[in-house]
């Protein structure tokens, strides 16, 4: 009880009125609570206000005050002013008004909490509401959507529009797709955002190291999105926990899947570029049919009623054409004019492939582990022949 007749003492000496965007001025704030200095003298909120104060561990004096045109907090018992860093370390704080109104402040003294609810909600709905069959919405009205204020989104670049306008439907599912729908759903459409320039990127990378960095980017930004089907999901988190040497592998065949001259779709529902119908899924997905494949093929032993053929070097042959061959089977490309191949391998002229695989047979190791061995020995083998003199 005394504790609430000092703050009362020091609020009728300091009273004034002011407001700010962190926890207003003309208040006292108690521990995890804070007030308007009126409602010291208010009978009704005396019982609260002392629980307050009692809640307040003992020996910690979290009671300060900022008044009328005071530039910072102070505490009450012993008048010192706090620093930034002291400040920075405040609970999140529910404040009462003098109409009793109550409004919580982010930890560190920071915004109102949903104190711009009502325009967040609105960006996400004019965002959900573009439906991209309407000839009237353009990559123009997604473009101004995803820079609404409101939203606060991040790296939105301009000369994306049309790339963003690719993936409008996932910009539409995130908007409503968690529970939260302003925090979690904004966190959503960040992330769709972060997803499409990552797929920007790899259309433009030029080597493996490109590729992957941007594979990375588009795959992380895609499960935080939260909008994944099941499938890219488990494939998606098979890839996170690749090694790097794996990721790399990962990498050089989507540059090569990617090629221009095989009539690749570099939109939304191309083979590669896109969590839908991509080549990605399913080259994550078929790598352990790829590596089991070339280990059983190098393990053919020749049959001695057929001595004139090679048999392993046939297997192996037949095996390497599997990476990733199996990409077009069902690919939703309408302009792919070949299959989409490890280019390296797949240029190679009649004469050099065989030479090709028998250097690749002869330094193979008795299994391999990984995609990430197969390639670098494929590409050993091949600069090896294609190099000689």
């Amino acid at each position: 009880m005394k504790k609430l007749v000092s703050l009362a003492t020091v609020a009728t000496m300091l009273m004034g009125s002011a407001a700010f965007a962190e926890v207003p001025s003309q208040s006292i704030i108690i521990g995890s609570k804070a007030y308007d200095v009126n409602l010291l003298f208010d009978a009704a909120y005396k019982g609260e206000i002392q629980q307050a104060i009692n809640a307040v561990p003992q020996g910690t004096n979290q009671f300060y005050y900022k008044i009328n045109l005071m530039t910072q907090w102070r505490t009450i018992f012993g008048n010192t002013a706090l620093t930034e860093e002291q400040i920075g370390q405040w609970p999140e704080i529910t404040y009462i008004d003098s109409a009793g109104e109550s409004t919580v402040y982010e930890a560190g003294n920071g915004d109102a909490v949903g104190e711009n609810d009502a325009e967040i909600a609105a960006a996400l709905d004019a965002l959900d509401a573009l439906d991209p069959a309407d000839p009237a919405v353009t990559d123009a009205n997604l473009l101004a959507a995803l820079q609404d204020a409101a939203l606060g989104l991040e790296n939105v670049v301009p000369g994306n529009a049309a790339e963003y306008f690719d993936d409008i439907s996932d910009f539409q599912d995130a908007a409503d797709s968690v529970a939260d729908p302003l925090s979690g759903s904004v966190a959503a459409v960040q992330a769709v955002v972060d997803a499409t320039n990552a797929r920007v990127d790899v259309n433009a990378a030029i080597n493996p190291a490109d590729m992957e960095t941007a594979i990375t980017a588009f795959v992380n930004a895609m499960t935080d999105a939260g909008i994944l089907s099941a499938s890219a999901q488990t494939a998606f988190d098979t890839y996170t926990a690749l090694a790097d040497t794996e990721k790399e592998a990962v990498a050089k065949i989507m540059l090569s899947v990617r090629n221009d001259d095989l009539g690749f779709d570099a939109n939304r529902w191309g083979l590669v570029f896109h969590s839908h119908n991509n080549g990605l899924q399913t080259v994550i997905e078929e790598m352990p049919e790829w590596i089991n494949g070339i280990n059983t093929a190098l393990e053919t032993v020749d049959d001695p009623a057929t001595l004139e053929v090679n048999e392993q070097a046939v297997a192996v042959e037949a095996a390497l054409n599997n990476i990733p061959a199996s990409l077009a089977v069902g690919s939703t490309n309408p302009t792919a004019t070949s299959d989409y191949v490890y280019d390296a391998y797949y240029d190679l002229s009649p004469e050099n492939t065989d030479l090709v695989v028998a250097e690749f047979i002869a330094n193979a190791p008795a299994e391999f582990d990984g995609l990430a061995g197969i390639l670098n020995t494929l590409d050993t083998a091949i600069a090896t022949v294609t190099e000689a003199p």
